[in-house]
């Protein structure tokens, strides 16, 4: 019964979406990929509200689902539980009926965990410029390898207007073999992984001519959302990389990296990885976390583990849950780096919690 009201709900909103974009006809800027997805859309509305303020609409969080989206774009900041169904079906109607003027620039992140989700959401707002991050294993359950991602991640490359423009991270080299998909103008972005946000937003901004001194200006005081790479201060002096809302062995190695790069800058005493399962990767689960381990053992000087794909991973502690007494977080101190990621469904983020200072 559930899934028939969501299918429904899903159905409804989805076509008051389109309404919504048939009526309003805005510029919208999209942006996909296996990760820095939402740091991205984040940097590229700061970028744009900096230049025209109110005109620019951003999609809330990660609301980037064929469910998400159009919650998003019919005014809702948040995802919702079965109970209030009913109560967004009359929102979503009346705030359709009642006509209100929507915002010149649509600034929307588009995410995919199975074949078609791009296809369906860009049938939903053609974007008239196109942002791709990174292609990597993320989803494998579903898209079954990488080359199951590239065709999904590329669907956002193929629905950009002929008279807009693709922005390619230069970086990634499944990203630029998209520029033969591209109708438009292909724009080419590149930086350290830790940069990917900043520089797409920077091209962005210099296609749709804003200011360089407001986009350097604009981009100077940007912060990552909580759980993205966000750097902040930890208890007894120490330093947090709280990237712990997703994980996949692409960001696995990005966050490696910013690590080790925060650790020089700051010349840390000890760097510390509290890592966790990453989910849905299917047939590559196994060999995804041993790769994991390989990487993770060059950089850190101590390891935790959490959850059952990392127990064997043979770490310096493991636990079956972020709830458990973690020996370290007793022996935390200044000069202490600490990197905390995994998947969402093993919430780290409680970890996080009381790692903060």
């Amino acid at each position: 019964m559930k899934i028939y009201f969501r299918k429904f709900l899903e159905r409804k909103l989805g076509k008051w979406a389109k309404q919504a974009w048939l009526v309003t006809r805005p510029e919208v800027i999209a942006i996909t990929g296996s990760t820095a997805k939402t740091s991205t859309k984040e940097a590229i509305c700061a970028v744009m509200r900096a230049q025209f303020g109110g005109e620019v609409f951003c999609s809330p969080g990660n609301m980037n689902s064929e469910f998400g989206m159009p919650l998003a774009i019919l005014g809702f900041n948040r995802s919702v539980k079965f109970f209030e169904f009913p109560i967004i079906l009359l929102k979503g109607w009346l705030r359709i009926r009642s006509k209100r003027k929507f915002p010149h620039w649509w600034v929307l992140e588009m995410g995919s965990d199975k074949p078609g989700d791009i296809k369906y959401l860009t049938s939903l707002v053609q974007p008239n410029s196109g942002v791709i991050t990174t292609v990597g294993p993320v989803h494998l359950q579903a898209l079954g390898s990488i080359e199951g991602v590239y065709e999904e991640k590329v669907d956002l490359v193929r629905a950009v207007k002929n008279d807009g423009a693709v922005f390619l991270n230069r970086m990634n080299n499944l990203v630029t073999k998209m520029a033969d998909q591209a109708k438009g103008r292909v724009i080419y972005y590149s930086g350290n992984p830790d940069e990917i946000a900043q520089s797409a937003a920077e091209a962005v901004g210099r296609y749709y001519k804003i200011d360089e001194q407001k986009i350097e200006q604009t981009l100077a005081n940007f912060k990552s959302l909580d759980g993205r790479m966000s750097v902040v201060e930890g208890i007894n002096g120490s330093v947090i990389i709280d990237d712990s809302y997703n994980s996949n062995p692409l960001s696995m190695e990005v966050a490696l990296y910013c690590l080790d790069k925060l650790a020089k800058a700051r010349g840390a005493k000890r760097k510390i990885v509290i890592v966790g399962d990453m989910l849905e990767l299917g047939n590559y689960t196994k060999e995804a976390h041993r790769v994991m381990k390989e990487a993770i053992e060059r950089v850190a000087d101590y390891t935790v583990g959490i959850g059952p794909l990392v127990k064997d991973l043979q770490l310096n502690e493991w636990y079956e849950d972020s709830d458990a007494k973690i020996s370290v977080l007793n022996q935390i101190g200044e000069g202490d780096i600490i990197l905390v990621k995994a998947s969402r469904g093993i919430h780290l983020d409680n970890i996080v919690k009381r790692l903060k200072k």
